[in-house]
């Protein structure tokens, strides 16, 4: 499970709406409130923070790759995000 928690782009010149609250498909609030959760940052090419989220550690860390990566995937597909990177052990690791 996932979820953006912070948008970088929201109504910026171009009037983007903000993607907060976006999920994945299987996001339930109650059992996300239960489980190890990573911090997450999607970044563009240039290395530009575009997108915050909040993801489940057995989604990223513990799943097969390509449901490792659906988070990217929306994000490249909607911001052209093309780096993920999640907070574990004290530092920013890049999936």
């Amino acid at each position: 499970m996932w979820i953006i928690t912070k948008d970088h782009c929201a109504n910026d010149a171009d009037g983007m709406p903000s993607r907060i609250g976006v999920h994945s498909r299987d996001y339930d609030a109650a059992r996300f409130a239960k489980v190890d959760v990573l911090s997450i940052r999607l970044l563009d090419d240039d290395g530009e923070l575009i997108y915050e989220a909040l993801a489940t550690r057995k989604r990223i860390l513990d799943s097969p790759e390509d449901r490792a990566f659906e988070l990217l995937d929306w994000c490249m597909a909607d911001a052209g995000c093309t780096e993920l990177q999640y907070f574990d052990d004290g530092q920013w690791q890049t999936l």
